[in-house]
């Protein structure tokens, strides 16, 4: 994969695209990618290099992506619309991404999984498994991470 400075570049580029084109949410670096909590989705891919994708969000930012994405009000954000919005959320990111990577290349990506906030989900790396990269940001005071986690074989 690429340089850690362009992977980071090419993950936030593909971060700020999905989420301001599809959810419309204007996110700001926070410079702080090792703390993240609230609802969480992942997916996993293989391919010529292979792992997966985890995206945190807090309840505010989650929120206003289903009902911006959706065009629905805040009352109307029901549990199974919050869990979808994320899934579909960390997939157009990963997909985004490994477009970026390497667009000449087939990778597979597996079902989309939802961990809401009592959760653990996994914000360290599996056995074989590295953080490839791990993003902060801020929208209106609600916060969004992400973390890359590539397989080291």
């Amino acid at each position: 994969m690429d340089g850690t400075g362009e992977m980071k570049e090419k993950l936030a580029a593909s971060i700020f695209e999905v989420l301001e084109k599809m959810f419309f949410v204007f996110l700001e670096p926070t410079g702080d990618g090792g703390r993240f909590e609230g609802f969480s989705a992942g997916i996993g891919f293989r391919g010529p290099v292979s792992g997966r994708l985890e995206l945190f969000s807090s309840p505010g930012v989650s929120r206003a992506m289903v009902r911006n994405m959706l065009n629905i009000g805040e009352g109307e954000v029901s549990e199974a619309m919050l869990q979808d919005g994320l899934k579909e959320a960390v997939n157009m990111i990963c997909g985004n991404f490994l477009r970026k990577h390497d667009p000449s290349r087939v990778f597979d990506l597996q079902i989309p999984s939802f961990h809401g906030a009592e959760e653990t989900a996994r914000r360290d790396p599996a056995p074989g498994e590295e953080v490839a990269a791990a993003l902060g940001f801020v929208a209106d005071g609600e916060t969004l991470g992400v973390m890359l986690f590539l397989d080291r074989s």
